[in-house]
């Protein structure tokens, strides 16, 4: 029973799969091949072994056609076997069948040429079949209808073979590898013979090579001579290479010749003759056609084939040195070759037949029949049965249960129906087993055509495993757990690419290597390039860590977009594009802007770099930001020339509760497919807890304007929301993208090398609900103000909405308001020659920011305008982010201006309260910590804590062991607590041993300041007694272990484990005596609840372990516990 499609293809109902016993065997050239009783009882095949019900299927091995619009074979065809079991009709041990399989790599009837193309299978040096034993008879070879009469003699036949070694893919990249390498260099090999070992090779007869070869050289062609027995036949010339990054590495020769064999046997040779000193050649591949006996001197099987002959005329054939035991099968239809009655004259063995072109036979000894390789039992199958679902991933068996997980989650909270798919069980359904990219792009395309039937049509593809270029590496063990598509071409940098759009190419009449009507994708598609079940845990725990309401927070309002410095500002200019979008499109992001060339450049032994920007870097991240945009250079193992972004760089990242999507226009960031190495966009999400939650990115060398486009365009559709005033999925943004792009440029290839990895069902962390403004007024007025004046106080009124409109009553939480004065003109340095002044504006300068209750939907909150403020008059912006613990929303304000002095008549002369403390509250000045404490400061202010830095000098700044020509700035590092009042954190890392003293001051917006001041001790690590500090599970729901590896010196020891709130608010104490000296493990349990037995909210919370001598000497360390 078939499927109709609306499309032009129709499938099967069921695959044939579905029942009955299996197993699986691999052949890895074409011919003759036996299978035993042995054999099927080795694979795992139970029961009885009956003749009749052995059945076998594959489709031959050959590689699958790119284009929709090609006929396919669905399933698995049955094959036509001959089986010989003594004719008792049951399988015994050493009974068998015979069968014909083309293999991997076939020759095709060339009609127009009336010769033969040689058609080599990129993905696998394997071809798969599948031996069925169930209830119903197979298929069985039949004899072919003898020709009665005479023909013509025929004792040659047009011999093809075919020589290609791959050995070298230079670009990582495409399908095409080269062989042998000629040089001229010393140690090196300029002239290769290649002897056929063709005894039958017929003297004086014509033939035809064809060769292509492939060379570089600086200023001169490369010469290659080609002789065939001695003879030269044709003589390859490349051309000398440019060199540049945008250049083919070689230039490439394809030649054809034909001539007359002389001499004896056939041997091909290659004479190089470099064009420069450096010059080299390598040989791609070679056939040759040429005409041999009919003779089987020494073989077990040779099949045969004519060039041309007459149409449906009688030919007899006449095969010489072959035994009586020798059969002749016609193979014109590989899936049911016939047994052709020959006839033995002496060692001569002939046959009659009527020829026509698809014509081909093998004659061979069925007792020297090669043996397959023998796989093993499969299980039952059916991919063909399903039914279309939304959310489709596809997984390799290793990742299965963390692809299930991931599906799992996402019906539970995104109510998106989704089917895990076994990878291997769409090879074996859908390209017999051949790892083969298009068997999945087929399979996708039937769940597609099947969706007109009963209306669930998928949205979302995600590919769950790595990929590689080394396409047929391991075939039977694959490194590539998902493939991915690879190009055609694999010399020009600008051309190939590997590309996972290939699958969602699913219209009837699309064709990848169609360049001039576009393909335009049909389903959002995504990969998580994990390569094994580490990473895949890994990278689906941060998947469901980022929809939990441990990420919610203000940082899902931030955008950092990021520009490489040279280049005439190109990265600047793009960048500044991309905020102009942002301004307008998505007005309630806060857009930091890092420009490397607005920062100053320093230089040392590696080079140029920017420390300043390193350090913001790591504060824009670890502070948390939604999306992280770079504009510029790269590769795969760092951001810029002047290192923005290495490995090195983010081991320092402490942002897993906050986890930024990369989006990075540069060049081969993320090359996924290069399993070599570990990329440094690939360990931004699989390598690690921290780093990011996905990435748009790119996996080839690309060019800059077009990435500016394709950028542009993806946040253009990743911002915009969708009818229901939500903000779309990855996926879907990346594909709207993507389409309009390929529409609206001409620059197709380069859009294709970008990628999305990540998981396309996932949305941005950016709020759904709305925060609006219902007013501003001025203290002591009744009318909204238009204008915010320095010192004068403003409450603001306000709702949180749904993506509808309507307020949402039943919103209670918390408020977290920003205002910024206006935008601040800056200019960037024009550190290098390539490198020109250039001005942009941002809005750097926080005046107020608060934590505010909202009830019912509903807020208000009183502040200050601070002194510092830029007094000319300008836009300002006051930004909102609100969350309830579940829920949250965002919202901006813009229709106000900011400037000038305001009449408030208040007197405010007291600076604000400060507290300062390392690690937990209960820190004494003087108390001993280690070397990379957590530093508190608590401020509150009944006016407000001055945040502004309009005026030098009035920021909040810590300095470190009296260093006041160092200070650190703490402003960015605020969080409210309350309003008029917050928190400070911030990480002193790399501490000498020894003595150290911090000194605080901050200010209030009537600019009245405070200082705090404490000392403390480094403690030395020579003696450390605190080795490891562990737990598990972490993140945790009840309980959570906590252990501890510690050496003490001495007994009477006490061990204190102390839980803290974030806050420093003191949670739950444990304490005892240890009554053991030298190394062992320390164990705690801690039930998640607090000293009163109350189980404690879920949040991030603190553990310190200390260990008290019977001096009264302490030692502790920190460790990050998380509630869900």
């Amino acid at each position: 029973m078939f499927f109709v499609a609306p499309g032009q293809r129709k499938y099967l109902n069921n695959s044939v799969l579905s029942s009955g016993q299996w197993m699986k065997i691999a052949i890895q050239q074409g011919g003759v091949y036996k299978i035993t009783g042995n054999d099927m009882r080795s694979a795992g095949l139970t029961g009885n072994l009956v003749s009749a019900q052995i059945r076998l299927f594959g489709n031959g091995g050959g590689v699958l056609p790119e284009s929709n619009d090609a006929e396919i074979q669905d399933d698995l065809k049955e094959v036509a076997i001959e089986v010989s079991d003594g004719g008792d009709g049951s399988f015994d041990a050493n009974d068998f069948f015979l069968f014909y399989a083309p293999g991997p790599h076939q020759w095709q009837r060339d009609s127009t040429a009336k010769g033969f193309i040689y058609s080599k299978n990129p993905y696998s040096d394997f071809s798969f079949y599948f031996i069925h034993l169930g209830s119903v008879s197979g298929k069985r070879m039949l004899p072919k209808k003898a020709y009665e009469g005479t023909g013509n003699l025929v004792d040659l036949f047009d011999e093809h073979l075919h020589h290609e070694l791959d050995s070298i893919n230079f670009l990582k990249s495409g399908k095409e590898w080269f062989g042998e390498q000629f040089s001229n260099q010393p140690g090196r090999v300029a002239v290769r013979d290649f002897n056929l070992n063709i005894s039958t090779a017929v003297s004086g007869e014509q033939f035809t090579l064809n060769s292509e070869v492939i060379g570089t050289s600086v200023d001169q062609q490369n010469k290659v001579a080609v002789l065939v027995n001695g003879k030269k036949v044709l003589e390859h010339l490349t051309n000398p290479i440019p060199g540049s990054l945008i250049s083919p590495v070689a230039s490439t020769s394809s030649l054809s010749a034909n001539g007359v064999l002389s001499g004896n046997g056939l041997t091909i040779s290659y004479q190089h003759t470099g064009g420069s000193l450096n010059a080299i050649s390598w040989l791609n591949w070679f056939n040759i056609v040429f005409k041999r006996k009919l003779d089987v001197q020494g073989l077990a099987q040779m099949s045969f084939r004519l060039k041309s002959s007459p149409v449906n005329q009688p030919v007899n054939f006449v095969v010489s040195n072959a035994g009586s035991n020798f059969l002749v099968w016609d193979l014109s239809d590989q899936h049911a070759p016939q047994k052709i009655k020959t006839s033995l004259s002496g060692s001569n063995l002939s046959f009659v037949d009527s020829v026509h072109q698809k014509n081909e036979y093998m004659v061979f000894d069925p007792a020297k029949a090669a043996s397959p390789q023998i796989i093993g039992r499969i299980s039952n199958q059916n991919l063909h049965q399903l039914s279309s679902s939304a959310f489709i991933i596809i997984a390799e068996k290793t990742l299965m249960e963390q692809a299930i997980r991931l599906r799992d989650f996402h019906n539970t909270s995104d109510r998106i129906a989704g089917m895990v798919i076994d990878v291997e069980e769409i090879f074996n359904e859908f390209s017999s087993g051949t790892p083969d990219p298009t068997a999945i792009r087929n399979f996708l395309k039937m769940l597609v055509d099947r969706s007109g039937a009963n209306g669930v049509k998928p949205s979302y593809v995600l590919l769950f495993g790595s990929a590689s270029y080394r396409i047929k590496e391991k075939v039977l063990q694959r490194n590539s757990k998902v493939p991915s598509y690879q190009t055609n071409e694999s010399l020009d940098p600008l051309l190939s690419y590997v590309t996972d759009d290939y699958f969602g190419f699913l219209d009837d009449q699309d064709d990848i290597n169609n360049n001039k009507n576009i393909a335009l994708l049909d389903l959002g598609i995504g990969r998580l390039p994990v390569r094994n079940a580490e990473q895949a845990k890994r990278t689906v725990d941060k998947i469901i860590r980022y929809k939990n309401s441990l990420s919610l927070g203000e940082w899902r309002n931030n955008f950092t977009l990021v520009a490489d410095d040279e280049d005439y500002n190109l990265h600047v200019e793009d960048a500044e594009l991309h905020a102009s979008l942002l301004e307008r499109a998505a007005p309630q992001l806060n857009t930091n802007k890092i420009y490397l060339d607005a920062y100053k450049q320093e230089s040392n032994a590696g080079g140029s770099r920017y420390p300043d920007v390193n350090r913001e870097v790591l504060k824009d991240i670890n502070n948390g930001s939604l999306v992280w945009n770079y504009s510029g250079h790269g590769n795969s193992t760092r951001l810029a020339y002047e290192v923005l972004l290495d490995k090195d760089l983010l081991a320092q990242w402490k942002n897993e509760n906050r986890l930024p999507f990369f989006i990075t226009a540069t060049c081969d960031f993320a090359p996924f497919d290069d399993q070599s190495q570990f990329s440094l966009g690939e360990d931004l999400l699989v390598g690690r807890n921290t780093g990011a939650i996905g990435l748009v990115t790119t996996t080839r060398l690309v060019f800059a304007s077009s990435n500016r486009e394709m950028n542009n365009n993806f946040l253009s559709f990743l911002t915009a929301r969708n009818t229901d005033n939500t903000f779309p999925s990855l996926g879907n943004a990346l594909r709207d993208a993507k389409n309009f792009t390929y529409q609206n440029s001409t620059d197709f290839v380069n859009v294709r090398k970008f990628t999305l990895l990540g998981d396309p069902a996932m949305r941005l962390a950016m709020p759904d609900h709305f925060v609006s403004t219902s007013a501003i007024v001025q203290e002591g007025t009744a009318i909204s103000a238009d204008t915010l004046k320095a010192l004068n106080k403003y409450t603001v009124t306000g709702e949180v909405k749904s993506p509808a409109g309507t307020i949402l009553s039943n919103f209670n939480g918390n408020l977290y308001p920003t205002l910024f004065d206006k935008p601040k003109n800056l200019k960037t340095l024009a550190n290098d020659a390539d490198s020109k002044s250039m001005s942009f504006s941002s809005y750097t300068n926080v005046l107020y920011r608060g934590k505010i209750k909202v009830e019912n939907g509903k807020f208000n909150f009183t502040f200050t305008l601070p002194k510092d403020i830029d007094y000319a008059y300008g836009k300002g912006k006051l930004m909102y982010y609100a969350e309830n613990g579940n829920i949250d929303a965002s919202g901006s304000y813009q229709e106000f201006i900011v400037g000038g002095s305001g009449s408030n008549s208040i007197t405010d002369a007291k600076g604000p309260d400060l507290n300062l403390y390392l690690d937990t509250i209960s820190f004494k000045s003087g108390d001993e910590v280690s070397s990379a404490p957590i530093m508190y400061l608590q401020l509150s202010d009944l006016s407000g804590i001055n945040l502004s830095e309009a005026s030098i000098g009035h920021q909040i700044t810590a300095v470190l062991d009296e260093r006041f020509g160092e200070p650190i700035q703490l402003n960015g590092y605020f969080k409210p607590t309350a309003n008029g009042s917050g928190i400070v954190v911030y990480q002193l890392e790399g501490l000498s041993a020894g003595k150290h003293r911090i000194d605080i001051r901050a200010w209030d917006v009537f600019n009245n300041s405070s200082t705090v001041s404490i000392e403390f001790f480094v403690r030395s690590t020579n003696n450390e007694i605190i080795k490891r500090f562990i737990s598990f599970p972490n993140p945790f729901t009840e309980r959570i272990q906590i252990s501890a590896d510690v050496n003490i010196p001495d007994l009477g020891y006490v061990s204190a484990l102390d839980v803290y709130g974030i806050d420093g608010k003191w949670i739950r104490h444990q304490e005892q005596t240890l009554n053991q000296k030298g190394s062992f493990t320390l164990g705690f349990e801690w039930d998640g609840k607090n000293m009163q037995g109350m189980s404690v909210q879920k949040g991030m919370y603190l553990a310190k372990l200390t260990i008290v001598s019977k001096q009264g000497k302490n030692t502790s360390k920190l460790l990050k516990l998380i509630k869900l």
